[in-house]
């Protein structure tokens, strides 16, 4: 197995949990792809606690099955994570999520008493901001011993693009409007019909195209289609 530093481990998931809500999204069942995820995975509402699915993994590790997540979500919640730890996510994760449409990903840490065990342990969670208004949030949670053992098996569930790998750091870069100014340009838009269409001046345009090619490190346009293919920004 291929030894990772902490930051290379961190990079790896971050990509991770994008690769499998590009995958969740395009399925309208998403237990027969989660089941097969080797980390705790939540699927929810924005709203934080407004559970939808979970895995086997989770019901391994916590005891309770989607069914009872489901029904009861505030009960379950406050029996698995700690008092301090579920203050502060309702505190910052509703903000955090309300940035829809953005590639940015987060890795926080929360406590959780796991099935068995009497005292809260660290968790690793990692999430994004859904794609849009209606969409869900998928949550991933890994204890930090197991970071590196689960990178392997991760690996091959998501099917790592090598491309996506090498840019992923690079593109979480962007801010939100960069990267819809960047989906504009690959389906062939100008700087005009971008301003106009997203009610911004043509400088302010060209500002922000200038920010992308230098933050991508952008040689023509075929390296900009090659990243929002890449990053689902545009389908074929």
């Amino acid at each position: 197995m291929a030894h990772f530093s902490e930051s290379e481990l961190l990079e790896r998931f971050h990509l991770y949990i994008a690769s499998i809500e590009d995958q969740l999204w395009k399925r309208e069942n998403s237990g027969d792809i989660i089941d097969d995820i080797p980390l705790i995975t939540i699927i929810s509402r924005p709203e934080v606690l407004e559970f939808i699915n979970t895995n086997k993994i989770h019901q391994q590790l916590t005891g309770y099955s989607p069914e009872e997540v489901r029904e009861n979500s505030e009960a379950y919640t406050g029996n698995i994570v700690h008092s301090d730890s579920l203050k502060n996510v309702k505190k910052f994760l509703p903000e955090f999520y309300a940035r829809q449409g953005s590639h940015k990903t987060m890795a926080f840490v929360q406590y959780a008493k796991l099935l068995g065990e009497q005292e809260y342990s660290p968790l690793i969670t990692f999430t994004k901001p859904p794609k849009s208004p209606n969409s869900s949030v998928i949550r991933l949670s890994v204890t930090p011993g197991e970071m590196g053992k689960m990178s392997g098996k991760m690996e091959r569930i998501v099917k790592m693009d090598q491309f996506r790998l090498k840019h992923f750091k690079r593109f979480q870069h962007l801010t939100s409007r960069e990267i819809e100014i960047m989906k504009l340009l690959a389906y062939g838009h100008t700087n005009p019909r971008i301003a106009e269409q997203l009610f911004i001046s043509r400088q302010t345009v060209e500002t922000h195209r200038k920010n992308i090619k230098s933050k991508l490190e952008l040689g023509s346009f075929r390296d900009l289609m090659r990243f929002a293919l890449a990053f689902d920004l545009i389908e074929l």
